[in-house]
């Protein structure tokens, strides 16, 4: 089932986000951070902050960017999301880069592709990353086929999966 509440064709609304960032006592060290209202998965970008350790300078800027990016990537990346799961059949939510679409309109094996969390803003581009319910030989053929680079939406992706199953011999049932 596809995940988030944004309806196909609406556009994103307008939000304000709070972001409270925690130091450790006498430190430049990070300890915690808090984004309110909680509605994008910055939980890694939160680890790499706290990794920094006491170098917390640039690591504070990298934070309140990456966050402001995933933020607005997040409601992008729903709608899109969204009104693709209105087209073609597919499993995705908020939280997770993996999605798994239904070939050939769900007709014929699933694709694994990763629409990282920041697509598709900041250059994020969507891979395929598997392929489920073909036969070994086509989907081995077909790998060599897809590009490792990524694709620019799902649509892409989807499309170059499929001409390259084809291009391996599989015929769909569709």
């Amino acid at each position: 089932a596809a995940g988030g509440s944004v309806v196909p064709g609406d556009p994103p609304s307008e939000k304000t986000h709070t972001m409270v960032v925690s130091f450790h006592r006498g430190s430049t060290a990070v300890r915690a951070v808090c984004l309110d209202p909680p509605d994008a998965p910055i939980e890694d970008i939160v680890a790499d902050a706290l990794a920094a350790g006491c170098d917390a300078g640039a690591a504070l800027a990298a934070l309140a960017s990456d966050v402001k990016t995933r933020v607005a990537a997040t409601a992008l990346r729903a709608e899109a999301l969204a009104r693709a799961a209105a087209q073609t059949p597919m499993e995705w939510s908020r939280v997770s880069a993996q999605v798994r679409v239904g070939l050939y309109h769900g007709t014929g094996g699933v694709a694994a592709i990763d629409v990282p969390l920041e697509w598709p803003l900041a250059g994020a581009r969507v891979r395929v990353v598997g392929l489920a319910g073909l036969a070994p030989a086509v989907v081995a053929a077909a790998a060599q086929r897809v590009d490792p680079g990524g694709y620019e939406s799902v649509a892409a992706a989807l499309r170059a999966t499929e001409d390259a199953l084809a291009k391996a011999g599989h015929v769909s049932s569709a």
